[in-house]
């Protein structure tokens, strides 16, 4: 305690206290037991203890600021910051988990990221947090696009290109965490792709070229009702992301006239979903019941099968028609199946609407993470909307 007194009497003299001043403290802190500590939280406690039992105690108020201001000199001595610089920090730290906290409950309650997911973007987002110095007073409305930038140039460029944009994606949701929560947020930042996510096994998502989907839009003669039945299905599944398996087991009452709705029943996750479709889908959807389509059967898409009783579709008749289109406009590639349909959709929705969450609901995924993989940006648009993204040079890399 001596060797703790000399020190913190030298102390106090370097920073010009009166001797009577430094008396007085010493006179204070000698009623208690001092000792070095090592932790500014344990002096933290102690400090807030001492000055309570002080209160408890009914000593005289001249005495308790005695006392406060006596261990707040100690503090300072001890950890080189004042006592209210390092709670303020503290309790910063404190405001930015909180935030945390809730960024994990959205990412896992209401987009249905896996928790690893989750805690590895809540990870991503501590650091932009601590980096832009967030606090409980910060005001997100201001921040722009090239803060962002700042920070990507700063604390990313020793990263992989792949881990890199994993970190953004996790910015890019923070922020629409923030508009969830309507806090506001500067709309360049919200409207931005910000760029393509981690695709699965690292490429990017293959989708249909603007000319091969506009080779299958006009391959069917409909005039016809075979024609534009099969214009339909090809249709429904580019444009909606609608599977091969879901096409037979569409009914007429599946759509909701009064609505422009289409409702897919009994999907992969057991949650209907409700597709709002266009207004030209609903006019060529209307002139294919009334023109072409059996009577007989309750299913929206027939089969040409007489042998069938109730008429309906199968899964293989679906996936023969987009594969034999395919072949005969020369659509080539192993990994051009009907399942190339369902990630133009996805591309497609995406670049028009810049939001995977639309794009997971129209596609029926219980997580946003499974529509990453589906999504093919659209670097042409990006351009149009800002300019290119740090590190890609102008140029894209497919």
């Amino acid at each position: 305690m001596k060797c703790q007194t000399n020190r913190f009497t030298e102390f106090l003299r370097n920073k010009k206290y009166s001797e009577q001043t430094i008396r007085l403290y010493l006179n204070e802190l000698e009623k208690i037991d001092i000792v070095d500590f090592k932790s500014a939280k344990d002096l933290d406690v102690f400090i807030n203890s001492t000055v309570n039992n002080a209160k408890n105690q009914g000593l005289t108020k001249s005495h308790i600021d005695s006392l406060r201001a006596g261990l707040h000199q100690l503090f300072l001595m001890s950890f080189g910051i004042t006592i209210k610089e390092y709670r303020s920090q503290n309790n910063s730290k404190d405001f930015i988990e909180l935030l945390l906290d809730d960024f994990f409950n959205y990412s896992t309650n209401f987009k249905s990221q896996t928790i690893s997911t989750a805690m590895a973007e809540k990870s991503h987002i501590r650091t932009f947090l601590n980096y832009i110095g967030f606090d409980a007073s910060y005001d997100f409305s201001q921040m722009k696009i090239e803060d962002i930038i700042d920070f990507i140039n700063t604390c990313y460029t020793s990263l992989k290109e792949s881990t890199k944009g994993r970190y953004i994606t996790s910015i890019r949701n923070f922020f629409r965490f923030l508009d969830y929560k309507n806090i506001n947020v500067s709309k360049e930042i919200l409207d931005l792709p910000l760029v393509t996510p981690n695709w699965k096994g690292r490429m990017v998502p293959i989708v249909l070229s603007k000319e091969e989907q506009s080779k299958l839009r006009n391959h069917f003669d409909q005039q016809n009702g075979i024609g534009l039945r099969n214009y339909l299905i090809i249709s429904l599944m580019m444009d909606y992301g609608l599977k091969c398996a879901e096409i037979p087991a569409i009914t007429i009452d599946n759509i909701q006239w009064s609505t422009n709705d289409l409702i897919i029943r009994n999907t992969k996750n057991n949650n209907n979903r409700c597709i709002p479709l266009s207004k030209n889908t609903l006019t060529i959807l209307e002139r294919y019941i009334l023109q072409f389509r059996n009577n007989n059967s309750n299913f929206l898409f027939t089969t040409i099968n007489p042998r069938k009783i109730d008429l309906k579709m199968s899964t293989e008749e679906a996936r023969r028609i987009i594969r034999a289109t395919f072949r005969k406009e020369n659509i080539k590639g192993y990994w051009k199946g009907t399942h190339a349909l369902r990630r133009t959709a996805a591309s497609n929705l995406f670049n028009n609407t810049n939001s995977f969450k639309i794009v997971s609901d129209i596609l029926g995924h219980e997580s946003i993470d499974s529509t990453t993989s589906y999504v093919r940006v659209d670097f042409e648009l990006l351009r149009s909307i800002t300019s290119p993204w740090p590190g890609y040079g102008g140029e894209v890399h497919d």
